[in-house]
């Protein structure tokens, strides 16, 4: 199955979050938007904890 990419990533939103399990499971959120910014917020069982901020070029989010 192919999915086409809409010309426009103003309203793109991306997201992958992990959560709680009976273990030791990661808890996490990571969300890129259609503009670059990357967001991730880390809760519990995660090298990182906190929110971490970042922004990665429109163009690799539409080659992706």
């Amino acid at each position: 199955t192919e999915i086409s990419m809409p010309t426009d990533l103003t309203e793109l939103i991306i997201t992958l979050e992990r959560t709680r399990c009976l273990g030791t499971c990661p808890v996490y959120k990571l969300t890129i938007s259609g503009d670059g910014t990357v967001v991730y917020e880390g809760k519990d069982f995660v090298k990182v904890k906190g929110m971490k901020k970042s922004r990665v070029s429109p163009l690799k989010i539409r080659e992706a």
